[in-house]
């Protein structure tokens, strides 16, 4: 441990004497928190992990500082980038340097002198009908849609024909308008092979105009036109990385959805009858419900990426699962899954976050944690097992990437999204269930492994090491349009890898985990180059988190090279 200290030590020294030229226009660095506060790096005698704050990462009884665990998911504050060495010489990026990297505090554009003069922008001014429909046919024959069916074919298009007949100032007018709106915006995510005849759409002013009508969709009477303009508008900021907004978006969809009685089950009888047969208020009520389902599966992979609670109290609603769910989850089922994630999946997380990171689970004693790890784990693996083998996670990833590989060229034009994002969350979910049993006072007094903590702690770095893999091997595939969904899973991969590599420097895993942060480091220098439809603010935190990714690699090269007899 003497040696991570002087390493870190020396490592904020050299980032202040080479930002000391700048100092007129960069932040003072903050307090060395090493030569401060010791305690950062010391054992936690006399203190249970469960009684400090929520949020912190423990590795074999030591809490690394400022590189945080919030809930499972390592991440580095302001202070703990400073801590490492990481500045920034943009004096306007503090609030943003304060959340994890694969935040995107940024908006996607430049919005802000909009609202210094709203006029700027008409939120009556509707694109053609003509071209609206377009937008709409194309997203309809797409995965896009089944995978977010927000906007139903039937009833969205009674939302288009009222937004064109009814134009005038009533609430009803800006309710439909801004269902517009966010749906231009909302579709132009759709990464699957656009109609070439689709007219050239300005997403900063449709997502600007969704911005300035969502006061009025707030104040007015529940109703499906706002569940669904809120939720895409939310689902396009979740495309953009904006966590935060979407997280309080969710807030107000959830609550109109409970008033509207989404969150209950419709029946079985409604949910039988075929197309056909549905009354137009049927067909509504069923539609609410998948906008639940689409709400609960954002509500807890958010809670799995921020730490904080989910919105959706699982007793507070009934989660029995729609009929197309279980039929989709057949091995002979053929066509395009309905609904983001898995819905098994996510009631896992929703358990993992109750047992093992709620505000009571953090008082849990050292067999209560790793009884619900084991639980937990067993409920994982049993989910596993009930996929078809080409939907199914592998349970390690550890063939080298091999991306000349004819075959593997050829298979990717069959890459299958949902699959890939679903093996992400099933490696990212086990990293964080065993992750949990760091906090076990084991590690405090004793400063030693029993076989159960062991095997736990190992089983969290190969789910990260199999992850990191498996993305690599991936990502050349990987649309513009869910960067930066995506970007979370390596990014947490990598702090995972980094910190036990701080730890360990010296094992034999720590080569190659050093060459696994390489490949993934490598693939955010590559990505600044590949993505041309990235807006200025995207591209200026994409560089953030590249320029933090590779220190990092530089810091866990040194400390390898160190441990192996390098030079001090």
């Amino acid at each position: 441990m003497a040696r991570i200290e002087r390493l870190l030590a020396e490592n904020i020294k050299r980032k202040n004497e080479i930002s000391h030229a700048s100092s007129q226009r960069t932040k003072p660095p903050a307090e060395n928190p090493i030569a401060h506060s010791t305690d950062r790096f010391q054992g936690l005698e006399g203190q249970s992990p469960a009684s400090s704050p929520a949020g912190l990462i423990y590795c074999a009884g030591y809490r690394l500082g400022d590189i945080g665990l919030f809930h499972g998911i390592p991440f580095l504050s302001g202070d703990g980038q400073q801590w490492i060495g990481i500045r920034s010489d943009d004096e306007t990026s503090a609030d943003c340097e304060a959340s994890p990297l694969w935040h995107n505090q940024r908006q996607p554009w430049s919005t802000f002198p909009s609202f210094i003069n709203p006029s700027r922008w008409d939120v009556t001014a509707l694109l053609p009908l003509a071209s609206v429909e377009k937008f709409l046919a194309n997203y309809l024959k797409s995965p896009f849609s089944e995978a977010f069916p927000i906007a139903d074919r039937v009833l969205f298009s009674k939302v288009i024909e009222r937004a064109y007949t009814q134009q005038d100032s009533s609430r009803d007018s800006c309710t439909t308008n801004a269902c517009i709106f966010a749906f231009l915006a909302f579709a132009s995510l759709n990464a699957y092979p656009a109609d070439t005849s689709l007219p050239p759409l300005d997403e900063e002013q449709c997502i600007t105009a969704a911005q300035l009508l969502v006061p009025d969709l707030l104040d007015a009477r529940p109703s499906t036109e706002i569940v669904d303009a809120l939720l895409m508008f939310a689902v396009y900021q979740f495309g953009c990385g904006n966590v935060h907004v979407v997280d309080i978006l969710l807030s107000a969809i959830v609550r109109f959805l409970f008033m509207l009685g989404a969150h209950l089950y419709p029946g079985e009888e409604m949910e039988s009858l075929s197309t056909e047969a549905l009354t137009l208020e049927m067909r509504n009520i069923l539609h609410l419900r998948d906008d639940f389902w689409i709400c609960y599966v954002l509500d807890k992979e958010i809670t799995f990426r921020t730490g904080r609670p989910p919105i959706i109290n699982d007793n507070s609603c009934d989660l029995t699962f729609p009929k197309y769910y279980w039929k989709q989850s057949d091995a002979n089922f053929k066509g395009f899954r309905r609904l983001p994630g898995d819905l098994r999946l996510s009631t896992i997380k929703s358990k993992a976050y109750e047992k093992l990171y709620s505000p009571s689970a953090l008082r849990k004693v050292d067999a209560e944690i790793l009884k619900d790890i084991r639980e937990l784990d067993e409920m994982l693996e049993n989910w596993r097992q009930s996929l078809p083998l080409d939907r199914r996670p592998a349970l390690s990833v550890t063939q080298l990437p091999n991306k000349s590989n004819e075959i593997e060229r050829e298979a990717s034009l069959d890459f299958d999204i949902s699959v890939f994002l679903v093996k992400l969350e099933y490696h990212h979910c086990m990293t964080t269930i065993h992750q949990a049993s760091s906090r076990c006072t084991n590690w405090v007094h004793n400063h030693r492994i029993d076989d159960g903590l062991s095997s736990s702690l190992d089983l969290a770095l190969a789910s990260s090491r199999s992850m990191l893999t498996y993305f690599y091997s991936v990502q050349d595939q990987l649309i513009p349009h869910i960067f930066w969904i995506v970007i979370f899973y390596p990014l947490s991969g990598i702090l995972t890898l980094f910190c036990n590599i701080m730890l360990s420097p010296a094992s034999v895993s720590a080569a190659s985990d050093l060459k696994v942060l390489e490949w993934n480091v490598n693939f955010m220098h590559e990505r600044k180059t590949r993505d041309v439809r990235l807006s200025t603010a995207q591209l200026a935190h994409l560089e953030r988190v590249r320029q933090s990714c590779g220190e990092l690699l530089r810091l866990a090269r040194m400390t390898v090279h160190q441990s192996q007899g390098g030079a001090q």
